[in-house]
């Protein structure tokens, strides 16, 4: 007897606490870049109106189905958000931050 560690991998993958552990890396994700940028979520109502899923966060954290592995993708939809991050590297300091 032979075990399919392909398939053992898939049902880890799907299982409760590895989604939940992968949300929560997100949300960390996510509180690091609001403290590395603290008016990321000041916006102008004109813009927060573009805003479809979620209008208090710009940050936006939204589970990946199109893979097998348990992701999330943290999304950030500020209009400055190329230039915030060109100044003074808020994304790339945040991930490292909490990697």
């Amino acid at each position: 007897m032979s075990l399919n560690f392909e398939e053992i991998a898939k049902q880890m993958a799907r299982s409760p606490q590895v989604l939940e552990a992968t949300r929560k890396k997100a949300e960390d994700v996510r509180d690091a870049m609001e403290l590395r940028w603290p008016d990321v979520n000041k916006i102008p109502e004109s813009q927060r109106e573009h805003l479809r899923k979620d209008s208090d966060h710009t940050i936006l954290i939204t589970e990946s189905t199109g893979t097998d592995r348990p992701t999330h993708v943290v999304t950030v939809r500020h209009p400055g958000a190329v230039a915030k991050q060109a100044q003074t590297g808020f994304a790339s300091r945040a991930v490292k931050d909490v990697s």
